[in-house]
């Protein structure tokens, strides 16, 4: 996933994926976030192993892309199983 921005995104810039308050996984810049040479466009990049578990449950993702510490944008996952 990317979002791009007008401003610039903080090098410590974070994602943290919940399900019922309860933390999964966090990426952080060189740890599943990946930073654009202009410090404006960040790409998320997920394993789905690590979502294997919540099939079938909807998880939140919680960013912190211009504060360090500050939820800025939230988003929900739904896991569903591949027909693949």
């Amino acid at each position: 996933m990317e979002f791009a921005w007008d401003t610039d995104v903080v090098a410590g810039a974070k994602v943290v994926t919940t399900h019922n308050d309860r933390e999964i996984e966090t990426y952080t810049v060189g740890s599943g976030l990946t930073l654009s040479d202009a410090n404006q466009t960040v790409t998320l990049s997920l394993d789905g192993a690590d979502y294997a578990d919540y099939e079938g449950r909807t998880v939140q993702a919680h960013c912190s892309f211009f504060i360090v510490g500050d939820i800025e944008v939230t988003f929900s996952l739904s896991i569903v199983k591949s027909p693949l």
